[in-house]
């Protein structure tokens, strides 16, 4: 487990801006978000989930955290979509054949909607997690409403091209970058840590969605293991209380975008944590 000395011995090679892209949104109610609403005891009411995916970057590489749904995962399940992912990467320097590193955090439909937009990415992604939906004996389905057949043929693509790596413990990824495991949502759920200017910034993805979900111990609607999802609740709390990591971003909270300036070239869609700098 990386920890809060070993980050801060990071150089400029380990040290990024990191830029989350808005891609889309879906307004809905507390009780379609969290799971057993009732047991509160509290009125509903409007909530919005904000769709992101993440870009790590500094001069020396570039980090991608997932990839947004695809414009057709986002129409068939009535989600506004306010920038087709491979219409913003490119804004960002990244296009289909830049080399690069993907980690995939999970393998839900908001996440891996555009896997096959990367032509020469090398992707990680937890073993757990490619097993479930894709292994010998899978025990995802393809029916479940969370994937689309579309993109694990798409992971499975990747695979074949031997451009895979497969994770089954928290390790360090990159200079600065660790995938760091959190099961519960999903059984192979990455967590993403990674050092900025401004600190070490967590990117839990779906291990936690909103800031309310941890602070309450709310678990979201779809969770595969409440046991799990628990125990990474209690890494993450332990994870700033510590300091390896001094901010967080919670994988679909709205109010992220209020919080962080402005990216440029990318204004409307999104913000950045930490010193820009042009990737290679």
């Amino acid at each position: 487990m990386a920890h809060a000395q070993a980050i801060s011995h990071s150089n400029d090679d380990g040290v990024y801006e990191v830029v989350v892209v808005r891609c889309g949104e879906l307004l809905t109610t507390r009780a379609e978000m969290f799971g057993d609403y009732e047991q509160y005891n509290e009125a509903d009411g409007e909530f919005r989930l904000d769709y992101y995916f993440w870009v790590l970057r500094n001069q020396h590489r570039t980090v991608v955290v997932d990839t947004g749904f695809s414009v057709e995962g986002a129409a068939s399940r009535g989600r506004t979509l306010h920038i087709d992912p491979r219409e913003a990467l490119p804004r960002l320097g990244i296009f289909r054949d830049t080399e690069c590193s993907l980690i995939i955090t999970h393998a839900h439909y908001d996440h891996i909607g555009n896997v096959d937009y990367f032509t020469r990415a090398n992707v990680l992604m937890a073993l757990a997690e490619f097993d479930y939906w894709l292994g010998p004996q899978p025990g995802g389905r393809r029916t479940d409403p969370l994937v689309d057949g579309r993109d694990l043929d798409a992971l499975s693509t990747v695979r074949d091209e031997n451009r895979l790596r497969l994770l089954e413990k928290t390790e360090q990824v990159a200079p600065g970058v660790w995938a760091l495991m959190g099961s519960g949502h999903t059984p192979g759920q990455i967590m993403v840590l990674a050092q900025t200017t401004e600190g070490p910034l967590l990117l839990t993805s779906d291990a936690v969605h909103f800031d309310e979900e941890l602070r309450r111990t709310m678990p979201f609607k779809h969770m595969c293991d409440l046991e799990e999802a628990g125990a990474t609740y209690q890494l993450i709390k332990d994870l700033l209380a510590d300091g390896t990591a001094t901010i967080m971003v919670a994988g679909h909270e709205p109010e992220v975008m209020s919080r962080f300036p402005r990216t440029a070239g990318l204004e409307e869609h999104a913000v950045s944590i930490g010193a820009s700098s042009d990737p290679t």
